[in-house]
């Protein structure tokens, strides 16, 4: 297929008229290949975007979401299914000779289809092989994304466990951790109430079907006592950092007020806008409710032009610290400060939790990012939690830790799969699968034993 004759078939698939094709002016570094723009005449704008391997083949191919046209009309299992068939027909003829349907679940408003190959032996599908594709609920594509060629290494076990063994070792690191969490659209029949849960930590997401050890992942969460600000400051301009800053622009809302500051008030900043997501250099923006309260602060830190010491992670600490108690006095009880070990190249990163009786809140995190040259409050991002929705719970579990992993071992089964170890490698697991359950166990109500699941969106079930 010709790169025209490959625009002609893709633009049948794209709900637009008057369509031409032209080169990326500017590619996306995450989409490998060579990519082209679809640019509607009539809408005057990008419709599509696709890119080719070095040998004219279709590697990836995405529509505009605001082209799709979405409809509350829902195709069965089977149509959507004949659907993306038939785009792998005619753009991947050996995919669709000797691939087979994989997996098909539903993410939100889309639906995933995925077609790989199988090994030779097991007869187990190979991630990262073949073509997956994203329809939504009325059958439009809207993205294709496909993987390598059959090359693989794969590397059978000379020695195979059972999976009985198998899950007595993946249930030898299950941690059930006790916190309070919404059962919001996230988890299957929801209701959105707060609730003292178990949450399942997997601290082996898979076991070797050989005989060497599985990889046990450390804590997740590391928690790290709050302690106060030596030094308390009133003003939160200068907890902030904005003594170098004049108010440039302000935007007044019903729900909130939004306040541009610019380290260059002679400069005029025609092009600036009020969006928090969007970062200005030498602009600081900041975001606060109806109730005067603080909810965002969105700025850049901007390395010296003659490179200088930081001021380290202890005077960075203080700072946060000095915002966080400012806009929460009593943050030692109301709050756990995570160490996740994130490091960034301008600002050191501190995350703030939720907590409650001593139980940790599954809720937004509080995220405070104090810049390493500068020391500005550079990123601040919030909702303030009303006590109201949790305050409710009751924070004694009904529950042990070991009644609720006997109530997951009961549901949980583990079966074989291929695990990607590198890029083309490939090695045979035991993975946990939930055959009698709609989704997969994710929570245990700690005083009803009601498990809570979410919807299954691996690619191979």
């Amino acid at each position: 297929m010709t790169l025209n004759q490959l625009f002609q078939s893709l633009i049948s698939y794209i709900p637009a008229t008057n369509m031409n094709m032209r080169k990326a002016y500017q590619p996306d570094e995450i989409i490998p290949g060579v990519q082209y723009d679809i640019f509607s005449n009539t809408a005057k704008k990008n419709v599509a975007v696709f890119s080719i391997d070095n040998q004219g083949r279709l590697f990836y191919f995405s529509v505009e979401d605001e082209v799709l046209k979405r409809s509350n009309f829902t195709l069965k299992r089977d149509e959507l299914i004949d659907k993306a068939s038939h785009f792998v027909k005619t753009f991947y003829p050996e995919i669709y000779k000797d691939c087979k349907l994989a997996s098909f679940f539903e993410i939100g408003n889309t639906y995933t289809v995925h077609f790989a190959y199988q090994d030779d032996q097991l007869h187990l599908f190979l991630p990262e092989t073949g073509v997956t594709l994203f329809l939504t609920k009325s059958g439009e594509i809207s993205a294709v994304i496909s993987f390598h060629d059959k090359n693989t290494n794969i590397h059978y076990p000379d020695v195979m466990i059972s999976a009985e063994a198998a899950k007595k070792q993946y249930l030898h690191h299950i941690e059930p951790e006790l916190l309070i969490a919404p059962m919001d659209t996230y988890y299957i029949k929801d209701d959105g109430k707060f609730r003292l849960v178990y949450s399942i930590i997997e601290r082996a997401i898979y076991i070797p079907a050989g005989e060497e050890k599985a990889y046990v992942q450390k804590d997740a969460i590391k928690q790290i006592p709050l302690h106060k600000p030596k030094k308390v400051k009133t003003n939160l301009h200068d907890i902030i950092g904005l003594k170098n800053y004049k108010l440039m622009k302000k935007k007044q809302t019903k729900k909130k007020r939004i306040e541009v500051w610019s380290a260059l008030p002679n400069v005029i900043q025609k092009k600036t806008d009020f969006d928090m997501d969007e970062i200005d250099s030498c602009l600081m923006k900041l975001c606060f409710d109806k109730q005067n309260r603080l909810l965002q602060i969105t700025s850049e830190e901007t390395p010296p032009k003659v490179m200088s010491k930081s001021i380290g992670v202890e005077q960075a600490e203080e700072i946060a610290y000095r915002l966080l108690f400012h806009l929460y006095p009593k943050a030692h009880n109301q709050l756990i400060r995570i160490d996740d070990e994130v490091e960034m190249e301008d600002v050191y990163c501190f995350d703030f939790r939720w907590q409650y009786n001593n139980v940790r809140i599954s809720h937004d995190i509080i995220s405070i990012d104090v810049g390493k040259y500068s020391g500005r409050i550079c990123s601040f991002n919030h909702q303030p939690l009303s006590k109201q929705r949790y305050e409710h719970v009751n924070t004694t579990p009904t529950l042990s830790k070991q009644t609720v992993k006997q109530i997951y071992a009961d549901y949980v089964q583990m079966e074989l799969r291929w695990f990607q170890d590198e890029e083309s490698d490939y090695k045979l697991v035991y993975a946990p699968t939930f055959p009698k359950l709609a989704g997969v166990i994710r929570m245990i109500d700690a005083h009803t034993a009601q498990i809570f699941q979410t919807k299954k969106t691996e690619l191979f079930f």
